[in-house]
């Protein structure tokens, strides 16, 4: 990139001011003084009047300052690079542009990137995007990631020639013959696996058709295309299996669905690598060929580099939501693939994936999140599970210590887990408890307590305090799947409570007792699957209630209604009875939570038990800020039995 060339994408005002050599050096060690305030920078000093007219004539940066606005008066502007980005690759820098003058002033942060053969490369860590991913080179750069990941990343683990291989895998030898290969699980060796979006029935799986598909081979022209480019993208990333769901499980069994479905936090758990079509919105949608947006810079400008050259930049807004798509900003929440309840184990407990996102391609591990080629890959929203979760289940001697900050942190998860599983949707209702079974198991192996669909023993009345977040529409209660203290009964975004604060050391609280609990299980092999019944028998402190169309709750105290807080209904319910059960509650009053509760119908999956019992409707709080619970005084202790 010559001199002249940068030159021209500004005017001689810009050129002698911030992109001189002075100013453009102030501007870069801003960055090595970020305790100071942003005059550290450099402060650019001018008029509306000017940019404007400069702006009209063609300079980038003044048509990047003013914007379409008119004003007039001093301007000063100021741009630094005082502060650290979480983008990658690293060194990835933020630029911090301000103005102010002419009764307008505000800021933005933009990250900054250039093209490989720009002088500006050897300076600026970050790449435009690949957006091409059927050339060998994309492969070559994904194999690099995943080499460098292996290589360098401690946290992550290495690969596993000798883990043991599902019963039945894709060979991608020959992609244009591929067949189904059974191991008897036996056979030892490295494997993928597909993460996708089914969108709808399958128009090819396996199922009588297995003899055929091990003998003669897949038929490749009736297979969906997200199928045919898994197959193609294994080969060409030289590696020979393949795992999918649709064809690695015999999908007229039920006696195999059972047997793989238990299966599948050590399917993608011991994958070497785990293809997400995250683009894709069905089966038939593909991923290596989807059309892919370049992204759209704010602007291009000059590049003082520090070897005296010239080179140039761009400079995109960090956080660009005025497009849907990922033109501007890529966010995981565009993909379809981030909206699949199936989809969150995949991602969750593979050791490393490589992402076809709407964008570009992208290497996920449990180290970073990458685009290929060092574009500039925008900070991840994805949680990763906490390295005592994810390894301690490995191999025997690989557990990692737990104290009070890992412990913490494994809770913390877990919460975040319920949030994002319950954003998600599920083509079959009923798959609400089996889709997040994988990682279930996975913190099962740490936890060592009795899972009860959705909650654990060991934090049960703290699980039973999950409310409807109440995002979307108030769907009606669905046909029963779970017990009604289970957030897996309804179809809502869940809020599971995180009680760090509350029951910090000195707080005086009060809790229920929890006298038994039990599930009986759909197949006793999946442990972690559906249930038939569920039940929790509480001794606590019960008073009925009345709440109103509001959600404000009142009780009866010595003749006359009292107020005692809010409800925050699971699902749209038929008048009848209510009772407050007091969950947990701070002696002070400072905060009480409990469950709204009503008289159980039958087939609340009681598991035939003829006592009286109650089914969860809501949740239940005291009024924000107020300490009177003299309303308590009204409750009896008794023994109550949910269902």
């Amino acid at each position: 990139m010559k001199d002249n060339t940068a030159k021209s994408l500004v005017c001689e005002a810009c050129w002698d001011s911030i992109f001189s050599v002075e100013g453009w050096k102030a501007v870069l060690e801003a960055e090595r003084h970020s305790d100071r305030p942003h005059s550290t920078g450099y402060c650019q000093k001018t008029t509306w009047e000017a940019m404007q007219a400069s702006a009209a004539a063609g300079c980038t940066w003044c048509r990047f300052i003013v914007g379409n606005s008119v004003r007039h008066g001093e301007l000063e502007v100021w741009a630094t690079f005082d502060e650290v980005s979480e983008a990658t690759p690293a060194g990835t820098r933020k630029m911090k542009i301000e103005y102010n003058g002419g009764g307008a002033s505000g800021y933005s942060t933009y990250f900054m990137y250039t093209t490989p053969d720009d002088n500006a490369a050897a300076f600026v860590a970050a790449r435009d995007r690949i957006t091409d991913l059927t050339t060998p080179m994309s492969y070559k750069l994904a194999l690099e990631c995943i080499e460098f990941c292996e290589r360098s990343h401690t946290k992550c683990p290495k690969r596993n020639p000798e883990a043991i291989l599902p019963d039945r895998l894709i060979d991608c030898s020959v992609p244009s013959a591929p067949r189904i290969v059974l191991t008897g699980g036996k056979l030892r060796g490295l494997y993928v696996t597909l993460s996708y979006i089914w969108g709808g029935p399958q128009p090819t799986s396996t199922t009588f058709n297995i003899d055929t598909y091990t003998t003669v081979g897949l038929p490749v022209s009736e297979l969906p295309l997200t199928i045919r480019d898994a197959i193609t993208t294994v080969h060409n990333l030289g590696l020979r299996y393949l795992w999918i769901d649709a064809f690695c499980i015999l999908q007229n069994s039920d006696a195999d669905k059972a047997i793989q479905l238990a299966q599948m936090r050590r399917i993608y758990r011991s994958a070497y690598l785990t293809i997400i079509a995250a683009c894709g919105t069905s089966v038939h949608a593909g991923f290596i060929r989807h059309e892919r947006p370049q992204k759209i810079p704010d602007v291009h400008i000059p590049y003082r580099c520090p070897d005296g050259s010239v080179g140039t930049v761009y400079i995109a807004r960090e956080m660009d939501t005025d497009t849907g798509d990922a033109s501007h900003s890529y966010y995981d929440e565009l993909e379809p693939i981030n909206w699949r309840g199936w989809c969150l184990q995949e991602r969750l407990l593979s050791p490393r994936s490589l992402v076809y996102a709407s964008d570009t391609l992208k290497y996920y591990c449990q180290t970073e999140t990458v685009n290929i080629g060092g574009a500039l890959c925008e900070p991840s929203t994805h949680m990763r599970l906490p390295p005592t979760v994810f390894h301690n289940s490995t191999t025997a001697g690989s557990a990692l210590s737990r104290g009070p900050t890992e412990i913490r942190d494994e809770r913390r998860a877990w919460l975040s887990v319920i949030f994002d599983y319950t954003c998600r949707d599920l083509t079959e209702p009923s798959d609400r408890l089996p889709a997040l079974a994988g990682v279930v198991e996975q913190f099962a192996k740490i936890y060592d307590t009795p899972y009860l669909a959705g909650l654990w023993r060991k934090t049960l009345l703290l699980d039973l305090l999950w409310y409807n977040q109440h995002m979307g529409p108030f769907n009606p209660r669905p046909k029963w799947r779970a017990p009604s203290w289970s957030w897996a009964c309804i179809d809502a975004l869940i809020i599971a409570q995180n009680f760090e604060d509350k029951l910090a050391p000195g707080c005086d609280v009060v809790e229920a007792t929890v006298v038994d609990c039990k599930v009986v299980l759909e197949n006793a092999e999946v442990v972690f699957g559906r249930v038939l019944s569920g039940e929790i028998n509480l001794e606590t402190l019960v008073i009925e209630a009345w709440i109103d169309d509001k959600n404000n709750v009142t009780v009866e105290l010595d003749g006359d209604k009292v107020s005692a807080g809010r409800a925050s209904m699971d699902a749209p319910e038929e008048p009848g009875r209510r009772w407050v059960v007091l969950i947990m509650w701070d002696k002070g009053g400072a905060w009480v939570e409990g469950l709204i509760v009503t008289e159980a119908n039958a087939g609340d999956g009681q598991g035939g038990n003829d006592r009286v019992a109650k089914r969860r409707v809501g949740h239940f709080e005291n009024t924000y800020g107020s300490k009177d619970i003299s309303w308590m005084m009204g409750a009896t202790k008794e023994l109550i039995v949910l269902v």
